[in-house]
């Protein structure tokens, strides 16, 4: 290990573990991707669970950006994911949300929402299902920057209030660096 640090290559930083506490806990924190020029804040105190980062053999593949899920509020599951795809922009996005149902026997719930995330347009489908015996809602909210489409989900108990809003509230900070 001394020839590696002395030779320039040095250990990376890794998450120190505390008592009690989850890893990577965002302490409010902003989550950002620099390769896509995209930042939120994720719901305080919910723990990253995963980062990818760009390949760099082919830095426009589609790819998750981030996963959080609540660890530490009571025994509530919930989680939100961000992905990027690739997406011809002419494709209008209820239809990109349409196509990406979370499974056979999940059901779209109302219409498709038309949102405004600090200037682009934008859209949120939810869909309602089971996993694990219990009624889930899974919201998904599309936007675009040009051929790159930006899917952020969240997923939480259908009668969890609480969880919805704390990932409407991550996802209204949602931005690109243009």
């Amino acid at each position: 290990m001394t020839a590696l640090i002395e030779g320039g290559c040095a250990r990376p930083n890794l998450p120190v573990a505390m008592p009690s506490r989850p890893l990577l806990v965002s302490d409010g924190r902003e989550f950002r991707d620099d390769d896509e020029h995209f930042r939120f804040m994720p719901p305080e105190n919910w723990s990253m669970q995963l980062r990818s980062v760009a390949d760099p053999e082919n830095e426009k593949a589609d790819r998750p950006l981030v996963k959080y899920k609540n660890l530490v509020t009571d025994t509530i599951t919930s989680w939100m994911t961000v992905k990027v795809v690739k997406e011809p922009v002419d494709v209008p996005l209820e239809k990109c949300l349409a196509k990406r149902s979370p499974g056979a026997d999940w059901r779209q719930v109302g219409k498709v929402e038309e949102l405004d995330l600090h200037g682009r347009p934008a859209a949120r489908i939810a869909w309602k299902g089971k996993f694990d015996g219990h009624d889930f809602i899974r919201e998904t909210v599309a936007a675009r920057r040009g051929e790159r489409l930006y899917l952020v989900s969240g997923v939480y108990y259908a009668t969890d209030n609480a969880s919805r809003d704390l990932i409407r509230k991550a996802v209204s900070t949602c931005q690109w660096d243009d």
